[in-house]
């Protein structure tokens, strides 16, 4: 169910599942916000293409709809844009671990070098295998400013690479 409807959202334009989505991404922030300390919500960047293709940047809207619905419950919580692309990636849909890993080294940097003060938590719809976050962590640790933590509305199950190679069984 919350795959079709994370589907729905993000790439048949259902816009209006953003609400019951961010209500998800901030359960998710509020376990790890620390007690009163300012939270910066840092949305892994959306790509020109994607936001041409969506019309919008998903990610973005998700994390400031969360950041409302987190302050409504006193967590001071703030959304920067704080990494960008440096150069184009491929489409990461069919992608294994490494090829992910590969296609987005280096992909991001800091937009500006200060953020606001507060305890940095990196946001994405959906983990998959944790490339993305990890480089968006990674940017962020190696400009002085540790995420201590990352919010996702879902996460698809891990799998060990022979479970990749096995057919699964159709009994």
């Amino acid at each position: 169910m919350l795959r079709a409807t994370l589907i729905a959202w993000k790439e048949q334009g259902r816009f209006g599942l953003t609400s019951p989505l961010a209500h998800l991404l901030a359960a998710a922030i509020g376990e790890l916000a620390p007690i009163r300390a300012p939270i910066i919500l840092v949305p892994v960047p959306t790509s020109r293409r994607s936001k041409r293709a969506r019309g919008s940047d998903v990610v973005d809207e998700l994390a400031r709809a969360a950041s409302k619905l987190l302050r409504r419950i006193d967590i001071e919580a703030h959304v920067e844009q704080a990494l960008t692309y440096t150069r184009s990636t491929i489409d990461q849909s069919g992608l294994d671990s490494a090829a992910r890993a590969s296609n987005l080294h280096g992909a991001f940097r800091l937009r500006r070098a200060q953020l606001r003060e507060g305890a940095v938590v990196v946001v994405d719809d959906i983990l998959t295998t944790g490339s993305t976050v990890g480089e968006a962590v990674r940017v962020l640790t190696a400009a002085g400013r540790r995420p201590m933590g990352v919010a996702v509305v879902a996460a698809t199950p891990l799998r060990s690479a022979d479970q990749r190679s096995k057919p699964v069984d159709q009994r």
